[in-house]
């Protein structure tokens, strides 16, 4: 399940980043009065998954395991904070739909990972 000798090499680590990157922007269209709330818990939720993909990367095959698994509830939890903030009308339709592509695909990845090297 390693590929490369930093987790920055890896695919999961650079489509959290895009991820993150995307939901910054996202986010920076919100209300004044949302930046600092549901804005604020998305950019965490969307960091959190990149941090443990590579806080997890230095560890050893259970802990990384661990650390994937953290990364999708953060996933889950982003997923559903997509959610209410378009039905909000915090965000457009375009915007929500690419970032929810994104984060499927992190999604994906992360579980595909997990699911891999239980065998």
């Amino acid at each position: 399940i390693y590929i490369g000798n930093s987790y920055k090499e890896h695919a999961i680590w650079k489509h959290a980043v895009n991820l993150t990157k995307r939901v910054y922007q996202i986010t920076a269209n919100f209300p004044v009065h949302q930046r600092y709330s549901l804005g604020d818990q998305m950019q965490r939720a969307a960091t959190s998954i990149l941090s443990n993909v590579a806080e997890g990367w230095y560890r050893s095959r259970n802990e990384w395991l661990r650390y994937m698994r953290i990364a999708y509830g953060s996933a889950a939890e982003l997923e559903s904070q997509l959610l209410l903030a378009s039905e909000l009308g915090f965000c457009d339709r375009i915007s929500y739909e690419s970032v929810c592509e994104v984060l499927e695909n992190v999604m994906r990845l992360l579980n595909y990972y997990t699911h891999k090297s239980r065998h």
